[in-house]
């Protein structure tokens, strides 16, 4: 974390004079401090100089908490991204509260920058994963580019040998294959063609349908990308899914892990499964395999898979819905096994009582953040008038 400190400001001229030297810098949260009393007029004239989350800090002196209060509640009224915090400077329970929503304002100033790719449209079956452009740029941040199959066609068929080699080579030798040559070389054409159409439009993430029409004329699917940290993908189309993966790693700087439900064992445990996931997400970068595996959808190529053995560790479960996205359905839990064989198993511990969680389940895709990320999905929530149920 970078500061810039700024002096105290007297009034709303000079206030503005000091906002000036750091408008053009690349500040992700602005933190006002009221000194005493009388000075909210001063606080909303610097916040609103900016279109990036404000603290507001209200120190137990001078009136502060006054006029503080007042600031707060006139951002609050223009639709602002504000958060108040209460206490002494040298409050280390204060500076916690600020270093969480930090990483809160970073993710929301980097959602606001993404752009995401999509190929093949929504697999059919998603029906609850249909979205609106507009309103997903307007709740989450990402912008949305519709590439062609005819497109990824034509990136493919541009793929050079001499750089397929070398990333056959350097992928064999980062990680396990157990696929066959074909298998894997197919795979890998396919992850060098992906990342250059996210290098071409500048894309964060591609979300691919991995279904239908493209896997019957390409007979690969995107399941290798996960091997590389460049861009991210998103699986059978879901935009929203992806969507959640890249503030995964805004928040925390992990990959998230996109998963469909698959049973409940008798003591609770939560079991989600998916053909492939982030190799980022094993501690240990041999513990990723590259393996070999037949298509669900009944196709008769074997297809290659990049499956982490994802370890014990704490993690939030969620999902954006509505027909606004103006919903998430998130809990806290805890990864208690992984089984990496023909799949990726993840076994989850929820925190709260299982039977609440399941009576507000909303789709088939979750998105299980790689730590407890509550604190910051609620702020991101608040601040783009998303209610957590």
């Amino acid at each position: 974390m970078e500061l810039t400190c700024l002096d105290p400001v007297p009034d709303s001229e000079r206030a503005l004079q000091a906002t000036r030297r750091i408008r053009n810098q690349n500040i992700d949260l602005l933190i006002l401090f009221a000194l005493h009393g009388l000075t909210a007029d001063i606080q909303v004239t610097v916040a609103t100089q900016f279109e990036i989350p404000v603290v507001i800090w209200a120190l137990p002196e001078r009136h502060s908490l006054s006029t503080s209060a007042s600031a707060i509640g006139a951002l609050r009224d223009l639709g602002r991204s504000v958060k108040f915090v209460y206490g002494r400077a040298d409050d280390k329970a204060i500076g916690d509260k600020i270093s969480l929503v930090s990483k809160a304002a970073f993710a929301l100033n980097q959602m606001r920058e993404a752009k995401i790719g999509e190929i093949g449209g929504l697999y059919p079956v998603l029906v609850a994963s249909k979205y609106h452009e507009d309103i997903l740029t307007k709740k989450m941040g990402p912008k949305v580019t519709h590439i062609s199959i005819g497109e990824t066609r034509s990136f493919l068929q541009s793929v050079d040998e001499r750089e397929l080699d070398e990333a056959v080579a350097d992928i064999s030798k980062r990680f396990r294959v157990n696929t066959d040559r074909e298998t894997f070389r197919k795979a890998v054409r396919f992850h060098l063609a992906l990342k250059e159409i996210a290098r071409k439009y500048g894309l964060s993430g591609i979300a691919v349908n991995c279904y239908g029409e493209l896997i019957r004329e390409f007979e690969s699917t995107s399941c290798l990308g996960f091997v590389d940290e460049s861009y991210v993908i998103g699986c059978e189309g879901d935009v929203v899914a992806l969507s959640m993966l890249l503030l995964s790693k805004y928040l925390t700087g992990k990959d998230g892990f996109l998963a469909d439900f698959y049973t409940v064992e008798s003591d609770g445990t939560l079991v989600m499964v998916n053909c492939a996931g982030a190799a980022s997400l094993s501690e240990n970068r041999q513990e990723t395999t590259i393996d070999v595996g037949g298509s669900t959808v009944d196709m008769p190529v074997p297809l290659a898979f990049c499956r982490p053995m994802i370890p014990r560790t704490k993690d939030t479960v969620a999902r954006f819905f509505g027909k606004n996205l103006d919903k998430v359905h998130m809990a806290t839990g805890e990864v208690v096994s992984c089984s990496t064989h023909e799949t990726v198993l993840l076994s989850i511990r929820l925190t709260q009582d299982l039977e609440k969680f399941m009576d507000k389940i909303c789709n088939a895709h979750y998105i299980i953040f790689p730590e407890d990320v509550s604190g910051q999905l609620a702020l991101f929530c608040s601040w783009n008038c998303i209610q957590i149920v």
